[in-house]
């Protein structure tokens, strides 16, 4: 009798042991297939890199086949060939007739992946970098980066979030990736639906902020604020912002919003630089020197200044913006830079008094026109 029960109780310890074992089995096969590191996650990862190198190279086939004898891009040819890969969208939409690529570089999309054709032909995959979000104690965050070609996918990767200062009422915006910068705050901008991610309170909008926010924070790694002028809109309080030195600003526009910080700028100086970049130059008259180590005259910097009589740039100066000098009917002299390479649209239009136009021989446009 006690060796039937000293076997029985063999017997179950066995049995214990046989479930244990096949136990630890079932879980290294599942972490095997489905783990981190497990075969499932290797296969989509696999897949994820085939579906990538296939639209690329697809892009890459057409614009090699869209070359002219002077061995430079032909834009008909381009569009033409483009239309030939199923799903290929620019600016959202398929290339036609009233929707074709008319310069280089640009960005189009094909299946989820957002494609950079370079102006030498060169073909890239725009890649989407990971934003260490490291601001603590956000009252609201979103995404605000610039989606180039309106696929669904930005080409930027920013965080906007927004903060409560500790001693007072007042906000500050911080913003942090890598990239160009959509608009910030737009007005029609409502929570959730549109990409927001609430803090303490479900009820929370941009909207009951806006004149609240008195500080902005533009942080290392963000190359270009918005193309348009709904950057800092209704946030008419902003009296200090940090750009980082990565920062590039083309349009005065782009901080026009800004009301209180415009204005204090103004008042320190009559040209308002922000890095390498001249963004306004209201307060300007008579002769204006643009300092070294200027890159661009942004977009609108001296738009109907009519104080202004002569320019002088000095030759680190690349860029006029477009409507740079328009309606500056005073300015009668200007001076540009040898190494000058573009001129905007409309840059000098209505200035009645220019006397004089010599224009530098590196000169490579003029608006839309090819020098």
């Amino acid at each position: 009798m006690k060796d039937q029960m000293k076997q029985k109780g063999i017997t179950l310890i066995a049995l214990v042991i046989t479930i244990i074992v096949l136990l630890i089995l079932a879980g290294i096969t599942i972490s095997t297939l489905i783990g981190e590191n497990g075969i499932l996650s290797y296969a989509k990862l696999a897949a994820y890199k085939t579906k990538r190198e296939q639209a690329l190279e697809k892009v890459k086939i057409e614009v090699a086949g869209s070359y002219r004898e002077n061995a430079k891009i032909d834009y008909t040819a381009l569009n033409e060939n483009l239309k030939n890969i199923e799903g290929l969208t620019y600016g959202g939409e398929k290339l036609s007739d009233s929707n074709q690529i008319t310069s280089l570089p640009v960005t189009v999309g094909l299946d989820g992946f957002d494609i950079l054709i370079e102006e030498n032909g060169e073909v890239s995959i725009v890649e989407q970098e990971e934003i260490i979000e490291d601001v603590e104690n956000y009252v609201l965050k979103w995404n605000c980066g610039y989606n180039a070609n309106n696929s669904g996918n930005s080409t930027s990767s920013i965080i906007a979030f927004l903060v409560k200062n500790e001693d007072n009422e007042e906000y500050t915006l911080i913003f942090k990736g890598k990239g160009k910068m959509d608009s910030a705050v737009r007005w029609n901008i409502d929570n959730i639906s549109c990409g927001w991610t609430r803090g303490d309170s479900e009820s929370e909008k941009i909207e009951n902020y806006k004149s609240k926010i008195t500080k902005v924070i533009i942080s290392e790694g963000i190359t270009e604020l918005s193309d348009d002028d709904l950057t800092f809109y209704h946030c008419d309080n902003i009296s200090e912002i940090e750009f980082a030195k990565s920062v590039i600003i083309r349009r005065r526009k782009s901080v026009e919003y800004a009301k209180k910080w415009l204005e204090n700028q103004r008042k320190i100086n009559s040209l308002v630089i922000v890095n390498n970049s001249i963004v306004d130059g209201w307060n300007c008259s008579d002769i204006v020197t643009i300092p070294k180590n200027i890159d661009i005259i942004c977009d609108e910097a001296f738009f109907n200044n009519k104080k202004i009589k002569d320019v002088k740039t000095e030759d680190s100066v690349e860029i006029i913006g477009n409507s740079a000098f328009e309606n500056c009917t005073a300015l009668k002299t200007f001076y540009y830079s040898k190494n000058l390479k573009s001129i905007g649209k409309r840059a000098f239009n209505m200035c009645t008094s220019l006397e004089n136009i010599d224009l530098p021989e590196g000169l490579e446009t003029i608006g839309q026109l090819r020098i």
